[in-house]
């Protein structure tokens, strides 16, 4: 609310679940207990940096720290049911 573009967040937050849903090799490096997270969050960063917020990235680097980049699809679902309730 505070960015005064709750639908522009929820059509970032379903993009990205809908890129791992749909790109096994995206989803395999998320999930891969091989790569740090330092190191999945400065790739987040840059190939996230000219196409979103900079404070939307920084949630996504906040899922990946708290290993919980595998529930996006998830978080994705109940933002919209939260939004449609909202409006």
């Amino acid at each position: 609310r505070k960015a005064n573009d709750t639908a522009g967040w929820g059509n970032m937050i379903a993009d990205v679940a809908d890129a791992l849903e749909r790109d096994a090799q995206l989803r395999r490096f998320l999930e891969s207990p091989r790569v740090d997270a330092p190191q999945k969050n400065a790739i987040l960063a840059k190939a996230f940096q000219d196409r979103m917020p900079r404070l939307f990235v920084r949630y996504l680097q906040a899922l990946v720290t708290n290993r919980r980049q595998m529930l996006i699809p998830e978080i994705a679902t109940e933002y919209r049911n939260l939004l449609d309730e909202a409006e």
